[in-house]
């Protein structure tokens, strides 16, 4: 039986989406979830001053079941997979374990059934199918392919336990954590880290933790625009009750003195942004919340900790490694070989 291809709705397609995404598991975790994604339609492209794009969203079906989605925008004859690299780490198409190869037919089938000239694909990570299977796929039907690297996700693998942790990273940065950690224990500061996953208590905590990232550094503070905040906010709105969001508090001596805000995917922690009271900056309370996040993911039995995107050296200090991230485009190749 052949696929079909029928446009979609959030409200929809997002329980199957959901029940598809835990059979998939893909390597783009919380940012192929319906959750972050109509989070980031309704906070940059829907409404006064947003984006002049049209929602292309299509559900793929093999008779009734879904076997995949593509989660697309369209300006025009120009597609685009929906989001945007400044808030999405991550980004791609979704498929059914083993049905890879026919969701990249599906979207081609899609383009050439829409007059499409074009289509951007950035935020591909590592192991994506749609990296691996779409670009031979595109050149066999005329499309001209490029393919660049994007940026890079340090990632780091979890040991079982603390001491294993510690012991696998090199040595140089195990001795730079275990000093900023006794600096700030022998200070005789008290420390704790507070877990949030409650919905309700998410939503509430969220103004306190923006608070927080706008006041550790100055491009932290102009990134948060009104319409930055709102995204925040609409991610706990629609992520917590979810269960894909987690937000963290350092405490130093009952003060909330850090905030970590993490995505939570099935057997993974996505650290998506931070910050930290910068009166406290000399106690090295923004490193130390993230070493503390590190344990507690240990301690919850995860695999691996995904730092997203950027390559501050303090992921490479807590032993993480370079994960690269793709952007394909396409662009349809004209007819006579002349110039597009």
């Amino acid at each position: 039986m052949s696929l079909s291809i029928r446009p979609a709705t959030w409200d929809s397609v997002s329980p199957e989406w959901t029940a598809l995404l835990a059979r998939a598991r893909p390597p783009a975790g919380a940012f192929a979830t319906p959750e972050f994604q109509s989070a980031w339609w309704d906070a940059f492209a829907a409404g006064p001053g947003a984006d002049d794009c049209r929602h292309d969203l299509q559900a793929v079906r093999d008779g009734e079941e879904l076997v995949g989605v593509l989660p697309l925008m369209r300006r025009d004859a120009a597609v685009h997979l929906i989001g945007d690299p400044d808030v999405c780490d991550y980004m791609d198409i979704v498929a059914a374990p083993g049905r890879e190869a026919e969701m990249v037919g599906a979207l081609l089938d899609h383009l050439d059934a829409g007059g499409a000239t074009s289509l951007s694909l950035p935020g591909l990570p590592q192991g994506s199918a749609t990296l691996e299977t779409l670009p031979a796929a595109a050149a066999a039907r005329g499309w001209d392919v490029q393919s660049e690297p994007e940026a890079v996700c340090p990632v780091l693998a979890l040991a079982p336990d603390w001491d294993g942790y510690l012991s696998a990273i090199r040595t140089r940065h195990r001795r730079e954590v275990r000093r900023k950690m006794r600096n700030l224990l022998d200070g005789g500061a008290t420390v704790s880290l507070e877990a949030i996953d409650d919905p309700e208590e998410l939503i509430g905590a969220m103004p306190e933790f923006l608070a927080l990232m706008a006041a550790s550094r100055g491009d932290k503070a102009d990134f948060l625009t009104p319409r930055m905040a709102a995204f925040f906010q609409g991610l706990a709105q629609r992520m917590g009750p979810a269960g894909l969001l987690r937000l963290y508090f350092f405490h130093v001596d009952g003060k909330r003195a850090a905030a970590v805000l993490c995505f939570r995917p099935c057997g993974e922690l996505q650290m998506y942004n931070s910050g930290y009271d910068p009166g406290l900056r000399e106690l090295s309370v923004g490193l130390a919340s993230k070493v503390f996040v590190v344990r507690d993911a240990i301690e919850r039995g995860l695999a691996r900790v995904d730092f997203l995107r950027g390559e501050e050296p303090y992921k490479f200090q807590l032993g993480a490694k370079p994960s690269p991230v793709t952007r394909l485009e396409l662009r349809r190749a004209p007819a006579d070989g002349g110039a597009a």
